[in-house]
C-alpha cells in the first residue's frame, strides 16, 4: 500500500535520530525502553539517519526499524545483557524472553551507576 507507514518502525525511526540528537551534543544517555522486541543474541545494522528537524519524522529507505539497528548505530549498551552474560532473566512474570531495556551510553556502564530496570522496581 503506498503511503503506509509502520507506527511502530516509525517510533524506533524517531527515536534513533532524537537520542542521537543528543548523543552528538555529548549528552550521555539511558534510555528504559519497554520494547516488546526479543534482541538478545541480534546485531542490528549500521544505518545513519539525517539529522533532527524539529517538526519531522525521520524517513530511511534502507532502515528495517529494529531496535538492533537502533542499538547499533547509537553505540548503546544493554545495560541487563552485560550484567548477566549468560542467562538475562526475565522481567515478566509469565514470560522468559527479554523484552525491555535498559540502553544507555558506554561511559554511563563505565561510571558503575548503570541502572538494571525490572518493572516491578521501576513503578
Amino acid at each position: 500500500m503506498q503511503g503506509h507507514i509502520d507506527p511502530r518502525r516509525q517510533g524506533v525511526l524517531d527515536m534513533q535520530v532524537w537520542i542521537g540528537f543528543f548523543i552528538v551534543q555529548g549528552v550521555e544517555v539511558i534510555f528504559y525502553l519497554d520494547g516488546n522486541e526479543n534482541i538478545t543474541g541480534k546485531v542490528g545494522k549500521w544505518c545513519e539517519l539525517p539529522s533532527y528537524q524539529a517538526g519531522q519524522h525521520a524517513t530511511s529507505a534502507e532502515r528495517d526499524g529494529s531496535l538492533a539497528t537502533l542499538v547499533t548505530t547509537l553505540g548503546l549498551v544493554d545495560n541487563l545483557a552485560e550484567q548477566h552474560k549468560v542467562d538475562i532473566p526475565a522481567k515478566y512474570i509469565w514470560g522468559t524472553r527479554h523484552l525491555d531495556y535498559v540502553f544507555a551510553t558506554p561511559k554511563v556502564l563505565e561510571s558503575g551507576s548503570a541502572p538494571v530496570c525490572f518493572h516491578s522496581t521501576l513503578f
